[in-house]
């Protein structure tokens, strides 16, 4: 029960992010003409959906489920929350921007 905040918090972000990938791919279904460069555009969004999933499931939730037992204890090493920060940015760097680029353009194809 203890780990159930850190779990929780990840699961969020890692679905978040599969929304924004399939986001992706249906957007490139649309836009491309040839389906040779549908298939190099898939092949570029799945490289991308393993870099960011690697940096949120290995690197962010480990550091997490650390943190949250170091608040238990009341000692956090700042370094882990620099580790953790780092991460987080990196996964929302790619992940915010892009939806609400794809979010824009499902709006706009829309009407």
């Amino acid at each position: 029960m203890d780990f159930i905040t850190p779990i929780t918090n990840t699961a969020i972000f890692a679905i978040l992010l599969y929304f924004v990938i399939e986001m992706a791919y249906i957007r490139a279904a649309i836009e491309e003409d040839s389906l040779e460069n549908y298939e190099r555009k898939k092949q570029n969004i799945k490289k991308v959906k393993i870099i960011m999933f690697f940096f949120l499931i290995a690197v962010y939730f480990p550091v997490n489920i650390v943190l949250f037992a170091m608040m238990r204890e009341k000692v956090i090493y700042m370094s882990l929350v620099i580790v953790r920060s780092i991460s987080k940015f990196i996964v929302d760097m790619y992940m915010f921007p892009l939806f609400i680029n794809h979010l824009m353009f499902f709006a706009f194809r829309k009407k």
